[in-house]
């Protein structure tokens, strides 16, 4: 996707809401610092849930310290369907996703801990 493409995609989602959640999966994937950015205030801003929900999905197929960074910031949305979202993705990740779950989980047993415990054993990590 060119900085130009990226440009016009941003002008349309500002119209439509159906737009905005069919174009999560080339924003994720796109490695322009805009579509980062934009990703980045979805994923912990924007008012559709739905939205929000499908960054999650989307983070787990990138595998790297930043999106992981920013599933741990999607635990703490007020949106029960966003945080299972994060946390599977989060569990996609593998090793390094199971001990930044359990780390941000916190020595209590709290409901967020209990949660990181049910995906890091159903996934067998």
């Amino acid at each position: 996707m060119t900085a130009d493409e990226l440009k016009r995609l941003f002008q349309l989602q500002e119209t439509d809401p159906t737009i905005r959640r069919a174009a999560i999966p080339c924003l994720t994937a796109c490695p322009l610092e805009q579509a980062v950015s934009y990703i980045r205030k979805g994923a912990v801003s924007d008012a559709d849930p739905v939205l929000r929900g499908l960054i999650a999905v989307r983070l787990a197929d990138r595998n790297e310290a930043d999106a992981r960074q920013l599933l741990s910031l999607m635990l703490e949305d007020p949106v029960l369907s966003v945080r299972e979202s994060a946390m599977e993705s989060m569990a996609a990740h593998g090793e390094e996703g199971a001990l930044l779950m359990l780390q941000m989980a916190g020595g209590a047993s709290s409901p967020k801990q209990k949660l990181a415990r049910r995906y890091v054993s159903l996934k067998g990590l």
